[in-house]
């Protein structure tokens, strides 16, 4: 089962807050003004360099909403596995011991010819179920899922689609035998649903390429999953699932932006370990079926596995399913296949998540890539600053460091600082299109507009591009290009938070 995540997640700007619903591949408009900066920068007087005139920085407020959400990302490991083990208890190089069968060499099969898609009704059109195997075929997702696990497919699995929330209540119902009752509540908070080797895939849910693969591929490797193992523990189920999910995600969606999914993903993790909600990683999917964790479990389970394949590399998880598959006890099977208990891990990898939860600012570098077509400078304000730093916009690859206090670098073109007198945004770093005459698009006149990069927990990440109408309305995009300018990669000053290692490691 995937959880619905949908991108909805809120940023206050000055006294008021905006809700910014991201509808992939689409865009929302908003009668709400965003802070923005029209051109000429009349609302703003110039500042000296040396102007005593800034208040002093406001303390970082702890994070009160987690749902932002959340991705092939551009931090940078900098750290080694060695040091990453030293934080969690785990042993690096831990070798496997010779204590059953040897594992048989994995030989992958063709378990595409294994997946068979269709819908239950006439509802969704044939363009439709050929897209979703056109996806499933593209990316060689159940090839991908299969080298994962170092599975194969024993049976045919069947995906069907669902076009409403109505068709999918029904076919939980029908094909699942889900009662009534609860398929409403699956229907609410589920992305997808896998029982044996049929899975159910809502497309009102995953409504975007990026969405979509990412169900698929955690639905998958759910059907794989139960095709080859009579029994998974929760917790490692739905990571793997989760993380063959993300890993396909990457592949199909703009770095910078899955990137900022995945921060924001994490967040909600870090943010239970900060204010002591954070619950033990659990064996029993009900847990997660309940829907009443204060979190998205799931997200933890992911950030789990992914800290166990930093540690033990790609192939441990294959022993450890091996295990489960000739019938070890999961307990016994974790312990030797990773050298810890499941208690011991759990708690050291709950420090990890508490030492990520207070890792200072380290800002952020930023890169642009910059079009002749472009004539203008960029303006920034960092989080918790009333001040805009900026630089003249050149073409080409434009890189620009922006500190904890505001303090802008990296550019031989800056400008000098912009005096912003509304109440400072903690959590959110805006970047503002300031053309030298107007913009405009499909006739419209661009009053302002710009990108927005969140910043919780020593995590930066890309939230969304907003274009302001002359007529006051605004457009929200996902995509982090905006009238030539295309922000290209965001990445920390430095690499102190913990989660960023897991972020960026490859695979599952």
């Amino acid at each position: 089962m995937s959880k619905r995540r949908d991108r909805v997640f809120h940023v206050t700007v000055s006294v008021f807050a905006l809700t910014l619903a991201a509808i992939a591949g689409g865009t929302l408009v908003s009668e709400t003004t965003h802070r923005g900066l029209p051109p000429g920068w009349s609302p703003f007087h110039l500042l000296s360099q040396t102007s005593n005139q800034l208040p002093a920085q406001s303390g970082l407020a702890k994070n009160q909403d987690t749902g932002r959400p959340v991705v092939n990302s551009t931090h940078q490991t900098g750290s080694t596995a060695s040091q990453s083990a030293s934080q969690t208890g785990s042993k690096a190089g831990h070798s496997v011991p010779n204590d059953l069968a040897a594992m048989p060499v994995y030989k992958p099969a063709n378990n595409a010819s294994h997946i068979i898609v269709s819908a239950p009704t006439g509802d969704v059109p044939a363009a439709t179920v050929a897209h979703v195997k056109q996806l499933l075929s593209t990316y060689q997702m159940a090839n991908t899922v299969s080298h994962t696990l170092h599975m194969n497919l024993n049976t045919n699995v069947h995906i069907y689609l669902a076009k409403t929330a109505a068709d999918y209540q029904r076919d939980l119902n029908s094909l699942f035998g889900i009662s009534l009752s609860q398929a409403k509540s699956f229907s609410a908070d589920t992305g997808g649903f896998t029982q044996n080797e049929s899975i159910l895939i809502p497309l009102y849910q995953n409504t975007d390429v990026p969405d979509l693969a990412n169900t698929l591929a955690h639905e998958l490797t759910h059907a794989f999953l139960n095709d080859n193992t009579s029994y998974v523990p929760s917790w490692i189920n739905e990571g793997l699932a989760v993380g063959d999910g993300m890993s396909m995600q990457a592949r199909v969606e703009n770095s910078v932006r899955y990137a900022g999914d995945a921060g924001s993903l994490a967040e909600s993790v870090i943010q239970a370990a900060a204010n002591g909600s954070l619950l033990p990683l659990t064996p029993n999917e009900q847990a997660v079926l309940s829907g009443n964790a204060p979190y998205d479990l799931e997200l933890q389970d992911w950030l789990a596995v992914k800290n166990l394949v930093l540690h033990f590399g790609p192939n441990a998880f294959p022993d450890y399913l091996y295990r489960l598959k000739k019938h070890e006890a999961p307990a016994q099977a974790f312990q030797r296949t990773f050298g810890e208990s499941t208690t011991a891990y759990n708690q050291a990898f709950t420090t990890l998540l508490k030492k990520a939860a207070v890792t200072p600012d380290p800002g952020v570098t930023l890169t642009f890539n910059i079009s002749p077509s472009f004539h203008g400078d960029l303006r920034l304000l960092q989080h918790s600053s009333h001040t805009w730093q900026g630089f003249q916009a050149t073409p080409g690859t434009d890189q620009v460091t922006m500190t904890p206090s505001g303090q802008l670098s990296g550019s031989v073109h800056k400008l000098q600082g912009t005096y912003d007198s509304t109440k400072p945004d903690n959590h959110t770093l805006y970047i503002n299109l300031n053309p030298l005459g107007n913009l405009t698009q499909n006739g419209q006149t661009v009053q302002n507009c710009g990108m927005a990069i969140d910043y919780h927990n020593g995590i930066y990440g890309y939230v969304n591009s907003w274009i302001t109408w002359a007529n006051g309305k605004t457009t929200y995009l996902y995509t982090p290009s905006l009238f030539g300018v295309t922000l290209t990669q965001v990445s920390e000053g430095s690499q102190q938070n913990p989660i960023l290692s897991l972020l960026n490691t490859p695979g599952t």
